[in-house]
Formats: C-alpha cells, structure tokens, sequence
C-alpha cells in the first residue's frame, strides 16, 4: 500500500512543536489502556495487544500469569503479554489508495478516486470540544490536525534519528495496523510484537500506522525512557503543516497527480470585485450536482451573494435567463451557459450508464433553478424519462 498522506489529532501547543522541532512521543500501549478506562476510546484501547481471546463459558478463573495480563471484556478472557505493552510506540492516521472507496467529478469533469474521513474520527479525540466553543479554548489547547504530506521522507527521518540514538535497523517496526473482530475465541499467532498491529473492528475508522521500538539496547531505552519517549527529529516544516480541528467529514480526491482535501474549517474572506461574485455564482449553478455540498447549502451561498450584488453593487439576477443586469437594466453578466454544463454532466452519467446519478442530478439542479428556462424543460424531460425508466 502507497502511503500518501499522514494525519495526526494534537492540541496545538504540541503541534507547534512539531512542526518547530520534529518534537514527537512515542507512548506506550499501557497508557492507550489506561485512557480506555477513562472513556477516551479515540486515544484508548482496553485490548491492545491482545494475542489471545478464550470465551469464559464454563471458565470460572484463570490462573495468574508472570508472562500475562489476563483482562476481562464482553465474556472473554483477553491475555496480554507484559513486555509487549511497554513498547514504545507512534502512531498516526496512514492514508493509502484503499481510502478512496467513491469516484467524484473533478472540477476538469472527469471521475476522480475520492473518500471521506468521517469526523467522528476526529471528534473521538476530543469528545467534549464542540465547533461552538472551539474558538473560546485558550491558545494552544485548541484540538488540531497535522497534515504530513510525504509520509516516506517523515518515516526515514524518524528511523535516522531512532538509530542515532543506538536502536538498529531490524529494531524498528513500521507497517499499517489490521483490523479483526477481537470478540470471539481466537489466538492472533504472530511473533511478539507482532499483535500490535492487530485491532478490534470498532477501531477501523483509525487507518493506524504504528512506529514501534523493539529492542534490547538498554543502553538505547534508557536514553528514551529519560526523554520519557520524546524524541526531536528536526524541523518538518517542509513535508507538514497543521489545521484547525475538523468538525465537518475530510474530504479528499485524487487527480491529475494532486490530491486535494477539503479545509476543516469554513474559511471565510470578503469578496469585493463583484465580477468575481458573479462568477461564483455561476459555478455554484453549474457544480451543484457534483455533490459537494447539498442543493440546500448551494442555494443559501448563491442567494447571500446575490444579496451582496444588489445592495453593494445594484446588480440585480433574473432567474428566468440566469443573467445579471445593472441599475439601468443592461445586461452585463450572462450566466445562462451553466445550464448547458448541467446538460453536459447529466449526459455524461447517461453515456456511463450511471441512470440513478443522471436521475439525482436533474432533480438537485431542478430544485434548484425554476423551470421556466428552456434548458431546464430539457432536464425535467430527462428526469421524467428516467424515473419511468426505473420504474419499469
């Protein structure tokens, strides 16, 4: 699997520092449990490292282990080796090709790779911080997203720095986590530490990439156990950046070599040049279906600029012709051309036999604009064939 991005929730204190500094720790699993018990399950797993699962049916007590934790969950007995859960270890979001389950229409009109990221991903976090009082946190508490955007140059300057500090090569454990269902009788035979990187189901929403330290180095521990796990592997400012925390799903695509995602917080900037208002507004007519936003949301931004055109800058819309006129009644913007891109991209989902996008097109772009423009009695025949064609 190609890594093509990483993702990491912080606050922003300690963002800045890595950014700043490289300036990253590594915990342990011990402490993931811990904070399962405190309800944090964004941070927490109860069953991390996890190898072997016996249901307690018939079991009524297990006999303690020197090499084991034995933990009762959800009527299995769940063993844990010791060592295994003081390991240190880093873990971020690993985004890859299998992320991008959807296909969307890219702004050159073609079908694009695209997912979602939901936000409870991020929300889990950081459960009790809503998009109303985000912006009250104080300086540097606030909840925020590292974005690495070259995730192989971040792994090798981690690993060069883990060496310098005495780990070997072989030491260093990298690779994506696999997700199972923990909750029946099974035993996960991998060497230790292997189970690591094996999580319950509930958890698959994490796409986790872990870094971890296996070594017998004592020498090398020590050194990080004083730095209680924290290492500096150089200012990242080149390969990473941060943002505001998401409240909204991530949205992202690839094409033409770029991949682009959705920001996390609505930016908001004042538009001045009314050419440049009248030009959203016609891409807004246009792009509606391609469902990045919902025919409602599409609507209300078409209808505040067009307020901000009438009382900044007297220009009034006629909706019938889709065209902008000035005080005097000349016309001096034609935005009537958004109905043929709208043909075009119902066509488009006709030609690919995609009837039910063709179908939910029309009716987002006729709920949309009235239907007394004539190329929208061409969309309402359309969307009428259609839904008799279904129907059929």
């Amino acid at each position: 699997m190609k890594l093509l991005l990483f993702f990491r929730c912080t606050e922003q204190k300690y963002a800045r520092k890595f950014i700043e500094s490289g300036n990253l720790r590594f915990g342990t699993p011990n402490e993931w449990i811990n904070a399962a018990r405190i309800n944090n399950f964004g941070r927490g797993d109860v069953l991390e490292g996890t190898c072997i699962a016996i249901s307690k049916q018939g079991i009524t007590k297990v006999e303690p282990s020197s090499e084991f934790i034995v933990r009762e969950d959800k009527g299995f007995f769940f063993y844990q080796r010791k060592d295994v859960l003081a390991l240190r270890t880093f873990c971020l979001f690993g985004l890859t090709e299998l992320n991008f389950t959807k296909t969307t229409r890219a702004t050159n009109k073609k079908l694009a790779p695209s997912g979602e990221i939901n936000n409870s991903y991020f929300k889990s976090f950081f459960p009790d911080i809503e998009a109303t009082t985000y912006d009250q946190l104080a300086i540097g508490q606030k909840p925020t997203v590292i974005v690495i955007n070259n995730p192989d140059l971040f792994l090798k300057r981690v690993k060069d720095k883990l060496i310098s500090l005495g780990f070997g090569d072989d030491e260093i454990i990298m690779r994506h986590v696999q997700y199972v269902n923990k909750y029946i009788q099974h035993e996960i035979n991998v060497p230790h530490p292997y189970e690591l990187f094996f999580k319950d189901l509930s958890y698959s929403n994490q796409c986790e990439f872990r870094i971890i330290i296996n070594s017998q180095n004592k020498k090398a521990i020590e050194k990080l156990e004083h730095q209680n796990g924290i290492i500096e592997v150089g200012n990242l400012s080149d390969i990473a950046q941060t943002y505001d925390y998401y409240f909204d799903d991530l949205k992202f695509m690839l094409h033409d070599n770029m991949l682009e995602f959705s920001l996390p917080k609505a930016t908001t900037y004042t538009l001045t040049d009314p050419i440049e208002m009248m030009c959203l507004v016609r891409k807004a007519l246009s792009d509606e279906m391609l469902g990045e936003v919902s025919w409602e949301e599409n609507k209300r931004f078409i209808h505040e600029r067009l307020k901000e055109l009438w009382e900044k800058h007297n220009i009034s819309f006629d909706w019938s012709t889709l065209k902008f006129y000035n005080k005097n009644s000349e016309e001096i913007f034609d935005a009537s051309d958004a109905i043929d891109n709208i043909c075009s991209h119902v066509n488009s989902f006709l030609v690919q036999e995609e009837y039910q996008k063709a179908i939910d097109s029309c009716n987002l772009a006729i709920k949309l604009m009235p239907s007394s423009t004539k190329g929208f009695l061409k969309l309402e025949e359309v969307y009428s064939f259609l839904k008799k064609q279904k129907e059929c």
